[in-house]
Parts: C-alpha cells; sequence; structure tokens
C-alpha cells in the first residue's frame, strides 16, 4: 500500500513525465508541508489528500485555525475544525488516536492548517486568561507524532516555518516526510534538510520544492496545479461526507474516492 507523495521534479521539468514518489502511509505517517504565502502548500495538500483517500480507509480531521477559502469547503464536515474550535477537534482527534490499536482496520489522519498560528494566539490566551491551552496542544501533538505510527494515525502540518519554538521537544525530527515549496532561506533549508546534500540552488515556482523521506534522502518535488479546483473539493468533501454517515450508521464499506 503506497501513495503518491508528489513527482520527480527533473524527471518532469526535462521529460515531461510522471514520475511518482510513492510512500506507504505505515511507515511514512506524519509529512510537513512548509513555504511561503503562494507556494503551493494548499494546492499540495489538497492533491496529497485526494490520494491518500484512494488508497487508504482513515478517519480523517481537519483543524483550520484561519479558516481561510483553501479548507473552508469542508464546513459541515463534522471532523473539520475552526477557528478556536480546533482546540476542540485536537482532542478529539488524540482521543480517536488514544482509542486506536495497530491491528484496527483504519487509519486516522489529522491535518492541520497553520498550527504555528493556532499556537501563538492560544499563549496569547493563556497569558490573558492565566490557562495552559498551548502547553496541552503542543503536549498532545508532540505524542502523536512520537507513537502515531504505533496506532495508525499521522499528522499531516501546513505551516510558514517550522520553528522549534512551535514544535516543541524535538517534534519536528519526528515528521518522516518533510516538503518545502518555493524559495526558501538558509536558515528554513538549514531546519529541514540539515545535513543533507541538497540539489543545485534553483529558482522553484508554486508546487515545487525540496522533499525529505525517511529511507530517501532530499530530493526535489512537484506537484501538478489544481485546474478544475471547485469539483477537486467537491469530490473531497463528498466522499468524506459519505465515510463519516457510513462510520456513523455502521453500514457497509467505505466508498471509493476516486
Amino acid at each position: 500500500m503506497k501513495i503518491k507523495y508528489g513527482y520527480l521534479y527533473d524527471e518532469y521539468m526535462r521529460w515531461d513525465r510522471n514520475v511518482a514518489i510513492n510512500l506507504n502511509p505505515n511507515s511514512h505517517c506524519h509529512a510537513l508541508i512548509t513555504g511561503s504565502s503562494g507556494s503551493g502548500k494548499s494546492n499540495a495538500g489538497l492533491w496529497l489528500l485526494a490520494n491518500y483517500m484512494k488508497i487508504v480507509e482513515s478517519n480523517i480531521y481537519v483543524c483550520d485555525f484561519k479558516a481561510g477559502s483553501e479548507w473552508s469547503f469542508l464546513s459541515g464536515y463534522p471532523r473539520y475544525y475552526a477557528g478556536y474550535n480546533c482546540v476542540e477537534g485536537i482532542r478529539e482527534y488524540y482521543n480517536q488516536y488514544k482509542n486506536t490499536k495497530d491491528t484496527d482496520k483504519f487509519h486516522n489522519l489529522l491535518i492541520l492548517d497553520e498550527y504555528s498560528a493556532l499556537v501563538n494566539y492560544l499563549t496569547m490566551q493563556d497569558k490573558l486568561n492565566k490557562t495552559k491551552l498551548a502547553l496541552e496542544v503542543q503536549s498532545m501533538i508532540s505524542e502523536i507524532l512520537a507513537m502515531g505510527r504505533s496506532r495508525k494515525s499521522g499528522i499531516w502540518m501546513l505551516l510558514q516555518r517550522p520553528d522549534a519554538s512551535i514544535l516543541v521537544n524535538g517534534a519536528r525530527d519526528n515528521f518522516m516526510v518533510s516538503i518545502a515549496l518555493g524559495n526558501m532561506s538558509k536558515e528554513h533549508k538549514q531546519m529541514l534538510f540539515s545535513g543533507y546534500d541538497l540539489p543545485k540552488e534553483r529558482i522553484y515556482r508554486a508546487g515545487e520544492g525540496l522533499l525529505y523521506a525517511d529511507g530517501i534522502g532530499a530530493i526535489e518535488v512537484k506537484y501538478p496545479l489544481l485546474e478544475d479546483l471547485p469539483t477537486w473539493k467537491y469530490h473531497i468533501h463528498r466522499v468524506l461526507m459519505d465515510d463519516f454517515l457510513k462510520d456513523a450508521e455502521g453500514i457497509g464499506e467505505r466508498s471509493d474516492s476516486s
């Protein structure tokens, strides 16, 4: 069981061939997707999710702190959480993770968009209200990143910069896949690809960049730009809702997402 994690950049640019980077979601359950605004993070996330849903039967949660146009199409899906509700979403996912065994049929996946903005907001609220929500959230995420593989539970995190102040206790090192899209600073490269030989310097467009995966190393990657985005989003929403309703009713097999 493997899913497409992108296409080899050189094969696409030189020969116009889509040669996929295939990874097993059991061994590569956590992915970090970074890049500045306009780098293609959300486009890559949607493309990856659609490919994931074709292969993996999974309970999928989405926490979208800024509730932007990228993921708000999932409004109405019971496992979509926006704004402050992301705290409850992470708690719900943590409970799902705690109650899942490696022998269970379904996987679990949490997609976190703009996690750094959520942590920064909670840190500010904690100072005002003398609470510890930021610590609670960071602790749950750190535990899932460290132990999720043994419970078929993964995290995909989309953010601009993977600062250690956000990913505490070495959590950044627990991502089996790290993707950096667009043009990045030397500091950004150092955060994700320290110690690895990187391809020569080049200008990356949206959806292009570097990917590191355990067992592969650092390679250049390209994601196709989704031309008919509304249709893409419609199908993702439909399949997620169908799967959720079938789980809730306890009927039949999950629908095919193709």
